[in-house]
């Protein structure tokens, strides 16, 4: 019987992908049969190509799900560094 993945969402724009790096690497040391969902609107295919290669040895994979960042940009945050990504949180709780 197989297994079925594990699903784990995520949220960056460019500024933070070698966090998301960094956390997909954290959770694969302990974990296997893993399926990511990285919501963007910036990250390069080229770094998912290479994070799908590296995955499938785990049998884990990567989603690359494209955001348009003009529904999120219009929102006011109350911190001015924040990014509009933040919104990424309130989003997946909405789905």
């Amino acid at each position: 019987m197989k297994e079925e993945k594990k699903a784990i969402v995520l949220g960056a724009d460019n500024a933070y992908m070698d966090k998301v790096e960094t956390t997909i690497k954290s959770l694969c040391v302990h974990h296997y049969n893993l399926k990511f969902y990285v919501f963007n609107d910036d990250l390069p295919r080229e770094w998912f190509q290479l994070m799908e290669k590296r995955l499938e040895t785990l049998n884990s994979e990567i989603v690359n799900v494209q955001i348009d960042s003009s529904i999120l940009k219009g929102y006011r945050l109350p911190f001015e560094g924040l990014s509009y990504t933040a919104f990424l949180g309130i989003l997946f709780q909405s789905m």
